[in-house]
């Protein structure tokens, strides 16, 4: 089969008898109709002549496309001769296998690639998790939830792409951001009866303990946890550092207090517009996918740190060209190592800030892994909101809401409010 798609009026197209998909799911259909409004036809459909009426064809495979595309021109979306890519077929013989082969080897797209592609298209285009909802004719509530599912320990995250844990087992863990917490209970259920087990998993989640030198328990203070009545658990072989704190919900609220004050004392000291905290030693990104980092401008180099990056360029390339392809001595390997860190701190200088940048910024407050809170190195910036003209935006059937706003707390109704 060596012949090339042609064009076809949507309007010379029809659907076949011989297609072998007689059902359908009218949500499905919808999402497949809303990406084709928004994207077009990619993929070629498949067909044969009408015998007597030349220039039409009954398409064999792609019928569900050409549904949606007939809808589409009835509902005004797209011209009646929308130019449709079609494959045509010589033999009618192929087309009840085609059609087979079309929907029988047909693969769904797993949870874990879906919310990586959701990444990309957001993180590279700019898009929010509205947009790319409305690209696909999906809800906003099902992107923001496959969004969730980067939140997971990478081991989970990979088994879940190898399809080796399914989607509901992948979102019991991600029922808390603790990736370190999640990492442990996949590590002790991974490979037992409890594996699969849904229930089992959120109450271990639940009843996990901190190890007392963990970030939060040093944040909190064994004396500050102990007087609130916490419990630890200790035997010959642990000591203060090792011991186990068993009340982790009291851990959590007490860590919230100390961050929620560091939090209070950031934005009075900083001015930032904005002080989050996130009970961990990372941001997730499931905390910034709908904000933009802020950049700032890289301050100019002195005259002497000019002359001295000169210099400093000139003496490496003495050095290697000196070398002639032969291996340095240790000497002027740490000659050569010492020069390229000066050189990395000459260029690799920080930005700074302006004071509307600093006033308007997002920050994030985390704990250190010394147990003490510390603003997160990168700041963030609330994108501005897009002017619609004509009628005003719906967005969720709430004319001014921003998008996406309840469904993030419904979605992550087992989260603390990324708002905090």
């Amino acid at each position: 089969m060596t012949q090339l798609p042609i064009l076809v009026p949507a309007s010379k197209l029809a659907p076949s008898p011989s297609n072998v998909r007689t059902s359908s799911d009218p949500t499905a259909d919808a999402q497949l109709e809303a990406n084709i409004a928004e994207r077009g036809i990619i993929q070629n459909l498949v067909g044969l002549p009408v015998s007597r009426k030349k220039g039409h064809y009954r398409i064999t495979a792609g019928g569900r496309r050409l549904g949606c595309v007939h809808r589409l021109i009835e509902a005004g979306t797209l011209a009646p001769d929308y130019p449709v890519p079609v494959l045509v077929l010589a033999d009618a013989n192929d087309a009840i296998e085609i059609s087979l082969s079309e929907n029988f080897f047909r693969l769904a797209l797993n949870p874990a690639d879906a919310c990586r592609a959701f990444q990309d298209i957001i993180q590279t285009e700019g898009k929010s998790p509205a947009d790319v909802a409305k690209r696909f004719g999906l809800t906003e509530r099902f992107v923001l939830g496959r969004l969730r599912l980067a939140s997971l320990a990478n081991p989970i995250f990979e088994a879940l792409a190898g399809g080796n844990i399914t989607l509901d087992v992948a979102s019991a863990y991600v029922s808390t951001s603790d990736v370190e917490r999640q990492a442990v209970i996949y590590a002790q259920l991974h490979e037992t009866y409890y594996s699969d087990n849904v229930g089992e998993i959120r109450r271990r989640l639940a009843s996990y303990s901190y190890r007392a030198n963990d970030p939060r328990a040093l944040l909190v203070g064994r004396d500050v946890y102990l007087a609130a009545g916490g419990r630890v658990d200790s035997d010959l072989f642990t000591d203060v550092d090792t011991e186990a704190w068993l009340d982790t919900q009291l851990v959590d609220r007490l860590v919230e207090e100390r961050l929620d004050d560091a939090a209070a004392q950031v934005r009075e000291r900083d001015g930032f517009a904005e002080v989050r905290v996130v009970s961990a030693t990372h941001v997730p990104y499931a905390e910034t996918y709908d904000l933009q980092p802020l950049r700032g401008e890289l301050p100019p180099l002195t005259p002497e740190q000019e002359l001295r990056q000169s210099e400093i360029e000139q003496t490496i390339d003495a050095i290697e060209a000196a070398a002639g392809g032969h291996s340095l001595s240790d000497e002027e390997e740490a000659r050569l190592e010492a020069l390229e860190e000066e050189l990395g701190a000459l260029v690799d200088r920080t930005p700074i800030l302006s004071e509307d940048q600093r006033t308007g910024a997002v920050a994030f407050v985390v704990i250190g892994q010394d147990g003490t809170p510390r603003v997160h190195e990168e700041l963030f910036v609330v994108p501005p909101a897009e002017v619609v003209d004509d009628a005003p935006a719906v967005e969720d059937g709430v004319p001014g809401r921003r998008a996406g706003a309840d469904d993030r707390d419904r979605e992550g109704q087992d989260q603390p409010a990324p708002g905090r």
